[in-house]
C-alpha cells in the first residue's frame, strides 16, 4: 500500500513541475513572437545595413 501513496504522489510532483514550466513557456512565447521576430529580422537588415554603406 505504501506503494500506492507514491505512485500518486511522484506523479503529482512531476505534474505540478511540468505544469508551472509550460505555463512558463506559454508566457514567454506570448512575449516570444517579439524575440522570434528579431531573429529573422536582424538578418535583413544587417544586409540592408552593407547596401546602404555601398550606395552612400
Amino acid at each position: 500500500m505504501a506503494e500506492a501513496p507514491e505512485a500518486p504522489a511522484i506523479d503529482e510532483a512531476p505534474a505540478p513541475e511540468e505544469a508551472p514550466a509550460p505555463e512558463a513557456q506559454d508566457v514567454d512565447f506570448q512575449s516570444g513572437p517579439a524575440p522570434e521576430e528579431p531573429a529573422p529580422a536582424p538578418n535583413p537588415p544587417r544586409s540592408k545595413r552593407r547596401r546602404l554603406p555601398r550606395p552612400s
